[in-house]
């Protein structure tokens, strides 16, 4: 333990989790021209009206739901960062796999890990 009582892995963990965020606010800096019109096109994909009135309700039901489960952890600030975090990430998340598969079966191979349409669908997101 370290003189404030956390362990050696903990520190290690924050501190490559600050280095890791540095790094992003440097590429958010560094490329912003090209980012901010993806980001203006995003967000209006994501605030349509329909998308906005199922957000709500979850956001509600997930930030106030923690209170009635045994986890202690989770209260409003983690159910609220929880729904946000999903809504901003799943339309991410779903459009990578459609591609992943998209490419395996195009490719006609099987959908074997390392394989180069891993490689590929890291380019298409850089």
């Amino acid at each position: 333990m370290t003189a404030l009582g956390f362990s050696p892995f903990f520190v290690k963990y924050m501190a490559m989790w600050a280095l890791f965020c540095v790094a992003a606010v440097f590429i958010l800096i560094w490329d912003r021209k090209r980012l901010l019109p993806e980001w203006r096109e995003y967000l209006r994909f994501l605030c349509v009206p329909w998308k906005l009135c199922l957000f709500v309700p979850a956001l509600i039901f997930v930030s106030f739901a923690g209170r009635y489960t045994n986890d202690e952890t989770w209260d409003l600030v983690t159910g609220s960062g929880m729904a946000l975090l999903t809504f901003l990430t799943a339309p991410w998340s779903v459009g990578l796999i459609y591609v992943r598969r998209r490419f395996a079966s195009s490719s006609g191979g099987g959908d074997s890990a390392g394989s180069d349409g891993d490689i590929e669908v890291l380019e298409w997101q850089l």
